[in-house]
């Protein structure tokens, strides 16, 4: 279920900056597909006490990542679900005169709370566990279902999309769980456009043991990937970690922006970068994707030109390692990137 939302928020106007913002890759949550499974009481990302608006009491996800407003109630959502539906809601939110609520950007439609929450509903944006999820795909290739099959495939699409934009903003499964039945499953049903992202997440947060011994389901059922998947798992990890040195060596390199006008603070906050990288594993981990971000400590700390000149770096050493995430996978994924 959805995380239970705050009794009422207020809004911050800012001025909207930053581009999509995502948890991953963090460590990840619990077994959801697109909601987190806590029994939070109280968001930590929310101002409480105005009465202003009032969280939908379902669509309130903790793992979502901007906030659309509708007659008094906020929905918390997921922005790559949302923009994917038309042309026109996707220039809506990539709007750069956002308002924005403790970092989420926010949204304020001119529909009812009703017509929002229905609309909501029917594009499927709900809490759904993946091990519903993983079930209708299994019940829906057994017996040749296509409804079900197509149910699947378009939720896994969704969390392990094949562009970078896409797939930073994406929700989230739980990896050391998930993502290896995840992986089970797309192998099953052909949807070779999800591997790269599946393979990335079960060499980088599954644990080993997970890896080599599987995935009991509550009943019992292990599921274990083929020995071909798992052989492949275990060179990609190796393979990752040599690669990690060359998608993080612009690190090494970060100098000031040419406009900077604190050149000696921002120098030392670069350092500091590079010295938190060393610190949390930057260069020797599988996670070619888990680049410090200019939005959190001591990038933040930037000047303004500093952190735009990060951003660009950062982006550009991310998005290639995306791109190559078929060949260090050493698997063949079709039209990936594009």
């Amino acid at each position: 279920m959805a995380t239970a939302a705050p009794e009422s928020i207020s809004i911050t106007r800012t001025s909207n900056a930053d581009g999509p913002r995502r948890s991953r890759k963090r460590a990840r949550g619990d077994s959801s597909l697109l909601a987190q499974d806590t029994s939070s009481s109280e968001d930590q990302n929310v101002k409480r006490g105005t009465g202003e608006l009032q969280p939908h009491e379902t669509f309130w996800y903790e793992d979502g990542n901007i906030i659309l407003t509708a007659g008094g109630v906020a929905f918390r959502v997921h922005n790559s679900i949302i923009s994917r539906q038309s042309d026109k809601l996707r220039g809506i939110l990539e709007s750069a005169s956002a308002e924005k609520m403790d970092g989420l950007r926010v949204f304020q439609l001119p529909d009812t709370a009703d017509d929002v929450s229905a609309w909501i509903f029917f594009m499927g944006d709900i809490a759904i566990k993946f091990s519903l999820v993983a079930s209708l795909l299994r019940i829906g290739h057994r017996y040749e279902i296509q409804d079900l099959l197509d149910y699947g495939k378009r939720r896994l699409q969704e969390c392990y999309p094949n562009t970078y934009d896409e797939w930073f903003c994406a929700p989230d499964i739980n990896p050391s769980k998930s993502a290896i039945v995840a992986l089970i499953l797309a192998r099953k049903i052909g949807l070779t456009t999800v591997l790269p992202a599946l393979f990335y997440d079960c060499c980088t947060e599954s644990d080993l043991d997970v890896i080599l011994s599987g995935v009991r389901r509550a009943d019992g059922t292990l599921d274990m990937l083929s020995r071909d998947d798992m052989q492949a798992c275990l060179k990609a990890r190796d393979r990752l970690i040599k690669e990690n040195k060359t998608v993080s060596a612009f690190l090494w390199t970060l100098k000031c922006s040419p406009r900077c006008k604190t050149k000696q603070e921002c120098r030392e906050k670069f350092r500091e970068i590079l010295e938190l990288a060393h610190s949390v594993g930057s260069f020797s981990s599988p996670a070619i994707l888990r680049l410090p971000m200019a939005e959190e400590p001591p990038a933040n700390r930037l000047c303004s030109e500093c952190v735009h000149m990060f951003k660009k770096e950062r982006y550009a050493a991310a998005q290639h390692a995306f791109l190559n995430l078929p060949k260090y996978m050493g698997i063949d994924a079709g039209d990936w990137g594009k």
